[in-house]
């Protein structure tokens, strides 16, 4: 009779929200692998008729259709939720087509460097989203300004395209987040100051890799890159061991 009781009792809000978290991280899950599918196969068979990129290629016709599927979902999930009913499905599937749009327009431009940009970014944008939904604010900023300054450094290196955006953002980023992280430490109480020390330290790194690996240059860089990457693997662990 005790199971019996167990299992007509509702959930508790942690088991619900650890289910939720769950759900995000499948669906998120299932709109990289899409993505990363897509991204392949035009790099490796663009020059074949059927993936062929250009006005008479396939991707100018997914394109379009992406972007009416975008326009469609979010307008459903907007009349949805001001409806008052259940909108998160429709957002999802906006989320979804809008990341074919973009990667469409990617490769229909880009060409062969687009499709290696979509393969790149689909499982790094992926990996930043399920931090934020297993860690929270914190390591996901951390995260994503360390993997900012990574892509500056290689690009100082010149393995990726794009070191003058790279730079901008990592700069601009790191310097908002040494501000707000300086200013929370100050006013938070003496328990909680070394989840925003974290904050500091990696927002002082990134901007201090990035500057210097420009400077100096791609020697520098090769160095940097270990050090930043190191500094991400011991934070990951910290942030692990925090949240058990």
């Amino acid at each position: 009779m005790a199971d019996m009781k167990n299992k007509k009792r509702p959930p508790s809000a942690q088991k619900e929200k650890e289910n939720a978290a769950f759900y995000r991280i499948v669906v998120i899950l299932l709109i990289a692998v899409t993505v990363e599918a897509i991204g392949m196969i035009y790099y490796r068979r663009m020059g074949s008729r059927l993936f062929r990129v250009g006005h008479a290629g396939s991707m100018n016709t997914a394109r379009y259709v992406f972007a009416a599927l975008t326009v469609l979902a979010a307008g459903a999930a907007a009349f949805m939720a001001a409806a008052g009913k259940k909108w998160r499905y429709a957002a999802w599937a906006a989320v979804f087509a809008f990341s074919l749009f973009a990667s469409s327009e990617l490769i229909y431009y880009a060409h062969g460097s687009g499709a290696l940009t979509v393969c790149v970014a689909a499982p790094v944008l992926a990996a930043l989203a399920f931090v934020y939904i297993i860690f929270g604010r914190v390591f996901f900023a951390e995260c994503s300004l360390c993997t900012l300054a990574l892509l500056t450094l290689a690009a100082v290196r010149g393995s990726v395209e794009g070191l003058t955006v790279f730079l901008v953002l990592t700069l601009a980023l790191s310097a908002a987040a040494l501000i707000a992280a300086a200013a929370r430490r100050a006013r938070a109480k003496s328990a909680d100051r070394s989840e925003y020390t974290t904050l500091f330290i990696s927002a002082g790194l990134a901007l201090a890799a990035s500057l210097l690996g420009v400077l100096l240059g791609a020697g520098f860089a090769y160095g940097a890159i270990f050090v930043v990457g190191a500094f991400l693997f011991i934070d990951a662990v910290y942030h692990t061991v925090r949240l058990m």
